[in-house]
């Protein structure tokens, strides 16, 4: 079961890992979580509604698009746990002589590096899912709105989720310009949420 992806997972099962204390999985791949549990209400809710406005371009478009996103978001659950894990496998590097604490500094600064960039791919995910859950506002059939409004929640659920676990990697990160790149991008994503 050690490869199993956890997307197979059963839920309780899964909710009980996040539970342990276990840092794997965390925050990061509950992010991803969100965000697939918001593409695939978006998916249900533009399936149902288009049944009374078969016409509509928005819903057509976001229908589309929905399976390349969650099938995106469900590798990032389990690429966001291995990320933070090869994080604390570089900090566990032999130090002894110079060339062992220099190949260390190297594998950890590598590490964390891709530890920011992972969750910033779930951030982009879930920005674009709640662009597209804003776009459809007024094409969703009234008897789901409900559904709609907790796509949309999920879909900023994930956003937050995946800004926070890029800027908590940050203060570790040496290369200064992979620092601003990465903030820049976080900044720019946060305006998809508005005031909020």
């Amino acid at each position: 079961m050690g490869l199993e992806k956890f997307v197979h997972h059963r839920i309780i099962d899964f909710t009980r890992k996040l539970a342990s204390e276990d840092p794997t999985p965390g925050g990061g791949t509950a992010a991803a979580l969100a965000g697939l549990l918001a593409a695939s209400l978006l998916e249900m809710v533009s399936k149902l509604s288009l049944k009374k406005k078969p016409d509509s371009a928005a819903l057509s478009s976001v229908l589309s698009a929905m399976p390349a996103i969650s099938s995106g978001l469900s590798e990032l659950m389990d690429e966001d746990s291995a990320a933070y894990n090869a994080v604390m496998m570089a900090y566990k590097l032999p130090k002894e002589t110079n060339a062992q604490e220099s190949e260390r500094t190297v594998a950890i600064q590598s590490a964390l590096i891709h530890a920011g960039r992972v969750p910033l791919r779930t951030a982009r995910a879930c920005a674009e899912l709640f662009d597209r859950a804003e776009a459809i506002s007024g094409e969703v059939v009234e008897s789901i709105r409900s559904d709609w409004i907790v796509a949309r929640e999920f879909a900023r659920t994930g956003l937050i989720g995946g800004i926070a676990n890029v800027e908590i990697n940050l203060t570790s990160i040496k290369d200064q310009k992979i620092v601003e790149e990465l903030q820049s991008e976080a900044i720019e994503l946060k305006k998809h949420l508005g005031a909020c």
